[in-house]
């Protein structure tokens, strides 16, 4: 069997989980939300979130804008945290 021009294991399209679809909703901050959750201060200890917390305010409505540097960066801090 092929699909798109590459050659696939029999077996493969048939193969059925047990995962189930969810639904996906979606939640808004209001402005006053925002505006608290960008002032929030947050413990010496939880400075990295600062920099996760600007990434949310300043690039969720544009995820591509984020680069992937910036990513990269984050997931070390968070993981040395």
């Amino acid at each position: 069997m092929k699909a798109e021009g590459y050659e696939i294991q029999p077996g493969v399209m048939e193969y059925k989980t047990n995962l189930t679809i969810v639904s996906k909703t979606f939640t808004f901050l209001k402005y006053n939300e925002l505006v608290d959750f960008y002032n929030y201060k947050f413990a010496d200890d939880e400075k990295i979130l600062e920099l996760v917390r600007d990434i949310f305010c300043f690039m969720a409505p544009n995820p591509e804008g984020v680069e992937e540097a910036t990513l990269k960066k984050v997931l070390e801090l968070l993981k040395s945290a």
